[in-house]
Formats: C-alpha cells, sequence, structure tokens
C-alpha cells in the first residue's frame, strides 16, 4: 500500500493537473516523472499506456491501482461517469491530506511525549553518576541498552505486529479503547476518518453502500469497521441511512442528530465534513492535553527524585 505522505503528493498533483486542463496521458506522463516512489511511477506509467491503448481512465486504475485505496479507485470511476473529474479529483486531494494531518499531529504529540520520557531518563542517568562513583561510559552504555531494548520491543516489534497481522488488531484495538482518554482519542480519530470518507462517497454519487464499506475500511480500526458495516444490512433492510448509521450503536448521540440533520436538509456531505472536522478537532485537543498532563506528572516525579537524592546525599 501507497505512503499516506506519497498519496497526498500524488493526488495533489493529479488535481492541479486536470484542473489545468492538460490531456490525461500528459497528465499521468508528469505524474511518472515526478512521482516519490518507484511503485507510483510504475502505477502511472501502466495506467498511461493502458489510456494509450485505448482503456478508460478508471478502467486503467482498477486493473493497475492495487496499491491505491479503494476510495481513489471508486471515485475516479465515478467522476468519469459523471463528468466531474476535476471536482471529484479535488475532493480526493483534500481528503488525504486532512487525513494526512490528522495522523501527522497524532505522531507528534506522542513522539513528544517519548522525547520527555527520553530526557527524564537522561536526567536519572546524570543523577546515578553524580550520587555514585559508576563510570560515565557504563551509564552511557546502560541508558544505550534501555533505549534500544525499549523502542524494539515496546513501539517496533508491537507496531508491526499492529499495523501487518489483522488478528493482533482485533484483539487489541477493544483494550486501547478502555484505556481513558488514549482510547476516546483512538475512537474520536477512526469516526472522523469514517465521516470524511462518507462525505466524499455521497458528494460523488457513489452507491451508499459502496460509500459506507470504504469509509468503513478508511477508519483503520477492526473493530469499529466491523460494527460500521453491519449499517449495510440495515439499509437493505429499507433503513435511512441514518437510522442505519444509528444501529450500529458506533457512532456518539450527537454525532446520529447531526447526521440526521444534514439526511433531512439534504446537506449531508456538507454536515458529514463538519463532523469530520469536529470530532478530529475534539480528538486533537484531548491529545495534546493528555501529553501535556503525562509530562507535567513525569517531570514533578523528576523533581521529587532529585530532591529525595539530594535529602539523602546531605
Amino acid at each position: 500500500m501507497i505512503a499516506l505522505k506519497h498519496l497526498v503528493y500524488y493526488t495533489d498533483q493529479l488535481s492541479l493537473a486536470i484542473k489545468s486542463g492538460m490531456p490525461i496521458n500528459k497528465i499521468l506522463k508528469s505524474l511518472e516523472q515526478m512521482a516519490p516512489t518507484r511503485r507510483l511511477k510504475h502505477i502511472s506509467k501502466a495506467i498511461k499506456d493502458e489510456i494509450d491503448a485505448g482503456a478508460s481512465l478508471a478502467g486503467a486504475y482498477k486493473k493497475h491501482g492495487g496499491d491505491l485505496p479503494d476510495m481513489f479507485v471508486a471515485s475516479i470511476e465515478v467522476a468519469e461517469q459523471t463528468g466531474h473529474l476535476e471536482d471529484i479529483t479535488a475532493e480526493i486531494a483534500d481528503l488525504y491530506r486532512q487525513r494526512y494531518e490528522m495522523v501527522s499531529a497524532m505522531k507528534w504529540q506522542l513522539l513528544s511525549l517519548g522525547i520527555c520520557i527520553f530526557l527524564a531518563i537522561c536526567v536519572l542517568a546524570v543523577i546515578q553518576y553524580v550520587a555514585t562513583d559508576t563510570p560515565a561510559i557504563e551509564i552511557v552504555s546502560s541508558i544505550l541498552q534501555f533505549v534500544g531494548i525499549f523502542v524494539l520491543f515496546v513501539i517496533l516489534i508491537p507496531r508491526a505486529l499492529y499495523k501487518n497481522v489483522r488478528a493482533v488488531r482485533v484483539f487489541v484495538q477493544p483494550m486501547l479503547h478502555s484505556i481513558p482518554l488514549f482510547g476516546g482519542v483512538m475512537i474520536k480519530f477512526s469516526l472522523s476518518r469514517f465521516a470524511l470518507g462518507m462525505a466524499l462517497g455521497i458528494k460523488t454519487g457513489m452507491d451508499v453502500r459502496q460509500t459506507i464499506r470504504i469509509a468503513a475500511s478508511a477508519m483503520a480500526n477492526t473493530h469499529m469497521e466491523r460494527e460500521a458495516l453491519k449499517a449495510i444490512e440495515y439499509i437493505n433492510n429499507g433503513d435511512s441511512l441514518h437510522e442505519s448509521l444509528r444501529k450500529t450503536q458506533v457512532f456518539p448521540e450527537k454525532v446520529n442528530q447531526l447526521y440526521l440533520a444534514g439526511e433531512v436538509s439534504g446537506r449531508l456531505p456538507q454536515i458529514m465534513q463538519k463532523v469530520a472536522a469536529l470530532l478530529r478537532e475534539e480528538a486533537e485537543t484531548t491529545l495534546r492535553a493528555m501529553c501535556k498532563m503525562c509530562a507535567i506528572v513525569l517531570y514533578l516525579l523528576l523533581i521529587f527524585y532529585i530532591l529525595g537524592g539530594f535529602r539523602i546525599f546531605w
């Protein structure tokens, strides 16, 4: 799968090129030359070759866009059918830009907390060096060993398992959701991604069942995705979109009420975009507050430790 930051670049360039009125084969040739990865270069070239051979843009992406998200490929198909390629590619680019900003904000907050923890460990090591006769080289070696083990077994291996093994995500996600504050942040980010996907699908005229399926996969949350997909069954039984989403019990009541208002007013895509922005803002605010609180607690504990060490020393 293409990395999100590369997907943002690719969709931005595609949208700008289509807006400029450039012929599609020249657009793809330009994308091939400017693509940030070999995989995207290969995809752009293969799609260009298909179009030169007489295929449609949507058909070419369906055949060679296996590493691109389903939402992107399905939106291109709808755009070509409706003749709104310029507007829909702009919407796609905006969707992935917002999603990238969302992920980046979360990563930055967690990284800042990790830096605080690392600095605290360094300070403790200096205190140990001052209070004991332990050689500095041994302390540095111990710090590096601890950091290496921590990064490998607490960050890299769990992240790889979580990202690549579905069974791990199914098992771990309900436990993560139960963690105070952090669980709420995860849920809100997932709901925001779902709302963005739904807004794009509805705006482009995509079938609502396909829209739900693609938006649910965009949640990056296996447990919530499985529950959200139940809305398709409710729609098949004759329920409205709002009622179907409410019955899944995935969405907070205030979100359900906003969806109802959007459905009644005929402005559901716009309402869903606002819901996505609201949930994202709430999640980012909570995450920032949580990281700041953890950093403050960490520094306070460190100060108490230092004062206690000086008291013992004197």
